[in-house]
Order: structure tokens, then C-alpha cells, then sequence
């Protein structure tokens, strides 16, 4: 009897071994610059695998079919293995662009949470196009449900609830995930217009990651 406890307690410690091995190769094995690659080609610009190995070696690749009336030029920066920036730009012609960010969120079951995304325009006004929560295992990307991050938002929502229908102009939407918390992402707004006095409408709606679930912690001046 007593070898067959030894022996049903050693099965049960290499179980719990094996399971926290998992998840410490989950998150320890992983690389922010592989996640990148690893998205849709239509998420990272529809560049291909030696155009994306470029922009992440060097921070920095330009279409090599541009010309003097119109170049594109993609820029790229990854920040301590868990947040990254990259945009779309025209280094000549138009002043439209893209940004795409992607962050990392650490789950209690040892899962890395990743957030996609994608919002653009031009300087002067901007909007928000994607966005994507993906679950990190086996080295692998899974595309899974937002949860309760809502899919879109409307420049609307962001202005004070004391504010005239007429005061209400549009807004430029987007998202930062470059936040003093590093388990925070937010919703952004911006005016191109020059405004007097205080502003009438809230500059970000954040969110938290609790290490199950985002909680939102609602409008911020």
C-alpha cells in the first residue's frame, strides 16, 4: 500500500511539473518579433515574409518600387518583448498612414493574451480600423473572441454627457497600447480643430487586464 501511494504521489508531483513547465515555455520561449510575422499578411501590410524580416531587423523598410511622387516606408519597434509599434507611412506624396500596434497580456493559466491593432488616416484625421485579441500557445497565433473589449467605438461616445448636440463634431479615434501600466490599453481621441478653454470631450477610454479579463476603468480626461 505504501509503494502505491510513493508511487501515485510521484505521478501526481511530475504532473505538476510537466503542466508548469508548459506554461513557463509558454511565455519564457516567447518572441514578440515572431508574433508580428506570424499575423494574417493582410494585418501586417500584406508584406511578405523577406519585406517583414527587414522591417524587424532594421527597424525600417522602404518600398524598393517607390519613386520621387510616392514612397512608402514602413517603420517597426518592439519594446521589452511585449508591446510593438509599427507604421505606414509615405516618405513622399500623401500624408496618409497606418498604425498597427500589438501588446502582450499575461494570463493565470500561463496563456500570453495578444491585441492587434490597426487604426489610420491622415495627421489631420484618423480613425480606427481593427482590432483583435489572439491566444499565444504551442508557439502558435489563435484568433478567439474580444471579449469585453468592444469590437468598434464611435467618436460620439467620447464626448461629455453635458455636451449640446451642436458642440459635437467628429473626432479622431485610435488606440495606445504605450501606457504607464503595462496591463492597460486605451482608446484614444484627438481634435484637429483649434479649441478655446476646457475640452468637452474625455481624451481616452482605458481598459485593464486583470489576468483573466480587460476591466473597464471608464473616460479620462
Amino acid at each position: 500500500m505504501t509503494c502505491c501511494r510513493l508511487y501515485l504521489s510521484s505521478l501526481l508531483l511530475l504532473g505538476i511539473l510537466v503542466v508548469q513547465s508548459c506554461q513557463t515555455n509558454s511565455s519564457e520561449s516567447f518572441s514578440i518579433d515572431k508574433a508580428f510575422k506570424a499575423l494574417p499578411p493582410d494585418l501586417v501590410y500584406g508584406l511578405g515574409e523577406s519585406a517583414l524580416d527587414s522591417l524587424i531587423q532594421f527597424g525600417q523598410y522602404i518600398d524598393p518600387e517607390g519613386d520621387e511622387f510616392e514612397t512608402v516606408v514602413y517603420s517597426y519597434a518592439s519594446e521589452d518583448n511585449r508591446i510593438v509599434n509599427s507604421t505606414f507611412s509615405f516618405e513622399t506624396g500623401q500624408r496618409g498612414f497606418n498604425k498597427i500596434q500589438i501588446k502582450t497580456f499575461k494570463h493565470t493559466n500561463g496563456d500570453l493574451v495578444i491585441i492587434y491593432s490597426r487604426y489610420g488616416g491622415t495627421p489631420a484625421s484618423f480613425e480606427p480600423h481593427e482590432l483583435k485579441r489572439y491566444n499565444y500557445r504551442g508557439g502558435k497565433l489563435e484568433e478567439t473572441e474580444l471579449g469585453e473589449l468592444p469590437e468598434s467605438i464611435n467618436f460620439d461616445d467620447f464626448y461629455k454627457e453635458e455636451t449640446p448636440d451642436a458642440d459635437r463634431y467628429e473626432l479622431n479615434v485610435g488606440y495606445e497600447f504605450l501606457t504607464e501600466d503595462e496591463n492597460t490599453l486605451s482608446f484614444i481621441s484627438s481634435s484637429a480643430l483649434i479649441e478655446f478653454g476646457e475640452p468637452n470631450y474625455f481624451s481616452k477610454l482605458t481598459y485593464r487586464w486583470d489576468g483573466q479579463k480587460f476591466v473597464r476603468l471608464g473616460f479620462r480626461d
